[in-house]
């Protein structure tokens, strides 16, 4: 009886088995499902959505139905634990019959007796586990979902537990990390700062931390205004939809606006949204009154929602039906080590700290080369740091084209550059005289490597004119400090032709041979005393930036030992009626693969059938997938290049573990976008 309890024995049928799901939850683990261990690792649901998931469970060859004894699941936790299930069996693939149908379970019960009375086939490739009711709020997390043979399995599955989303549907959050998202590590500035507030957090691509406003239920009109870089200047057109995810029900933005803006002074919106529950994270644009064609800046204003807590946002995309890549910096190698091109090569530096043990010596900053670093002190007290480059001679602000800094590292970067200039400086008050010209942010490393060459120079330009006249100094000011402080390789100024009031540039009438340049005999000591506390100088400086993530669940100490002796067992549900299905809304780009479909929403409805074909006669579907979302993306490469396409639906209620399915709505055609 024990060893019918154990996950990992040979008694398993369903062990090693690869298997599909409807969602996944940024907790979840791959090839954990099946892999015949009940600790550790486990298969999550993404939390906020519809609180039906399925479970597609593939053998590698035909089992007896007659030889199940029971089904074995191993939830996390009580709150991520499914309340009410059924197992369904399949010979095809397509036709499930339904195996055993749970209500008011418990995470600890983890012996489920079948029910093979409605079974009529004999045997079975194909297991659906769905979770019906319960763990919306976390997602379900299960480390272990086994069928129990009375005998031992003769077909062992090769799969390896190897597992992904179900074919055909599109988990959206996957494009929040791609050049699909338009504002992917945009820079952005929030009205107010809540204090679980993480820096960078709203559009990093991740879901890991989050954006949070003040704490005051009266503090609802938020607006947070997101740059997608200087000198860029995206379509309009491209404008697909949008992806809010907040971080849980009290801190729920219910009611927002979008809106664009070229010139960060003049918005035009793109889409208006009310009365929006925790678990919807998809929002259509509409573009239907913007008049302007191109855009810079994305303003999110947050109008509800907030009860006291302040809004959370996990994170918000711009999805664009085309990827937009930032463009990579040229090689700026040679513009580093040539000395009529950088201000800044071998000039004299200041800087406000240096650590003892290593990279103590500034002056390889404006060497021309890599292979020194300069290290600011290892002091996380420290809030900034400074670099000022004595140019040598007095320079005209606007033949400065752009700053490059080379960070040695991902744990010793800074997330917030600025980069300014004077005529003068007094080490006693190093702030006085100087002028903000440019300055860069980056939410973490990927960001960073999107404006760096191909040695690690990150670039950033200086197009516009100061009209500051002659400078003599600039200053690379690095704002928040980490544990190891900030470790740089490289800074530069780079020369670009004269800048005029009205964008344009003057053309070169001549060329300057280079000046011969001579390394500074002396270097000025930090301003600052050392730490008396230091790491080891026997090894690089890592550092583990912390993470913050969605609520975690972990399972009780006092967990049972053993499966219940005593099954748990099946229950039947009434009858039930299923309303009918509509499709609100079905969109696609003529060359793309992908397709976009809204659905109205049909009480009771557990989700839905959906088919796609290419004429109104719907009499071969070109794709038919279950969803459980009412907006979804649907991808084939048969809808690519299609002039005419065509959606219907129908809804469907899990009625004692079997669907029950609605009336088919009338086709809906798809609207083709150029």
């Amino acid at each position: 009886l024990m060893e019918l309890q154990v996950p990992g024995s040979q008694y398993n049928l369903t062990l090693g088995a690869g298997y599909q799901y409807t969602s996944k939850g940024t907790e979840n683990k791959d090839a954990t499902l099946t892999d015949g261990k009940a600790t550790g690792d486990f298969y999550a649901s993404k939390p906020g959505k519809s609180t039906t998931q399925s479970v597609y469970i593939t053998l590698d060859g035909y089992q007896d139905v007659s030889n199940i004894n029971r089904y074995s699941i191993h939830f996390v936790s009580g709150i991520t634990n499914a309340e009410t299930l059924s197992v369904e069996l399949s010979e095809d693939g397509e036709n499930y019959q339904p195996a055993g149908y749970y209500t008011n379970h418990k995470y600890t019960d983890m012996a489920l007796e079948p029910d093979l009375s409605q079974v009529t086939i004999d045997k079975f490739k194909y297991v659906r586990l769905n979770l019906i009711s319960g763990g919306k709020a976390y997602g379900y997390q299960i480390k272990e979902f086994a069928v129990v043979g009375n005998e031992k399995n003769k077909i062992p599955n090769t799969a390896g537990s190897a597992s992904s989303l179900i074919d055909g549907i599109i988990d959206e959050e996957d494009f929040i990390d791609t050049d699909y998202n338009l504002v992917y590590c945009a820079d952005y500035e929030q009205s107010s700062i809540g204090g679980e507030n993480k820096e960078g957090a709203l559009t990093d691509g991740s879901m890991n931390g989050f954006l949070n406003t003040e704490r005051n239920s009266s503090a609802k009109n938020q607006n947070i205004v997101i740059d997608v870089g200087l000198g860029r200047a995206l379509d309009v057109s491209n404008i697909d939809y949008f992806l809010l995810y907040s971080q849980n029900e009290l801190t729920n933005v219910t009611a927002f606006d979008v809106s664009v803006s070229l010139d960060g002074e003049t918005y035009e919106s793109v889409g208006r949204y009310t009365n929006v529950p925790f678990d919807e994270n998809h929002f259509d644009a509409d573009l239907s009154s913007v008049t302007l064609e191109k855009f810079r800046f994305v303003k999110l204003h947050l109008s509800n929602g907030n009860t006291g807590y302040g809004y959370q946002i996990k994170e918000f995309a711009v999805i664009g039906f085309d990827p937009v890549a930032i463009p990579k910096p040229d090689d700026q190698s040679s513009a580093v080590s040539n000395a009529s091109k950088n201000y800044a090569l071998h000039k004299n530096i200041w800087v406000t700290s240096t650590y003892a043990k290593e990279g103590s010596d500034p002056t390889v900053l404006t060497d021309g080369s890599l292979s020194k670093y300069w290290s600011s002190d290892w002091d996380k007290t420290r809030t900034f740091e400074d670099i000022v480059i004595d140019l040598g001679e007095e320079v005209d602000a606007d033949r400065i084209g752009s700053f490059l800094v080379n960070f040695k590292s991902n744990n010793t970067f800074c997330k917030n550059v600025e980069f300014l200039v004077s005529d003068s400086f007094d080490e006693e008050n190093p702030d006085e005289g100087f002028v903000k010209i440019g300055g860069m942010k980056a939410a973490n490393w990927e960001a960073l490597m999107k404006r760096t060459d191909v040695n690690g120079y990150s670039v950033c330009e200086i197009p516009q004119y100061t009209g500051l006249g002659d400078v003599r100094y600039a200053k690379i000011h690095m704002n928040g400090h980490g544990d190891y402080g900030f470790q740089v390789k490289e800074v530069a100024v780079i020369k670009c032709n004269k800048k005029n009031p009205d964008g344009s540039q003057e053309e070169e009438t001549s060329t300057v041979a280079p000046t011969t340049t001579v390394a500074p005999t002396t270097t000025v000591a930090p301003t600052t005393t050392k730490a008396t506390t230091v790491a080891p100088t026997t090894k690089a400086p890592t550092t583990v930036a912390p993470t913050t993530k969605a609520p975690t669940t972990v399972a009780p100490t006092d967990k049972p030992t053993a499966a219940p002796t005593k099954p748990v067992t099946p229950t039947k549900k009434p009858a039930v009626t299923v309303g009918k299905a509509a499709v609100k809304k079905a969109t696609k780009k003529k060359s793309a693969k992908k397709l976009k479909v809204t659905l109205k929403r049909v009480n009771g409805a557990n989700g839905y059938q959906v088919k796609v074909f290419k004429t109104k006669k719907i009499k071969k579907a070109l794709a038919t997938k279950n969803v459980t979302n009412l907006k979804f993306t649907l991808k084939s490469k048969k809808f690519k290049n299609k002039k005419k396409l065509y959606v219907r639906a129908r809804a469907f209620v899990l009625d004692a573990g079997t669907k029950v399915y609605g009336i088919w709505s009338g086709a809906k055609k798809v609207k083709i976008k150029k």
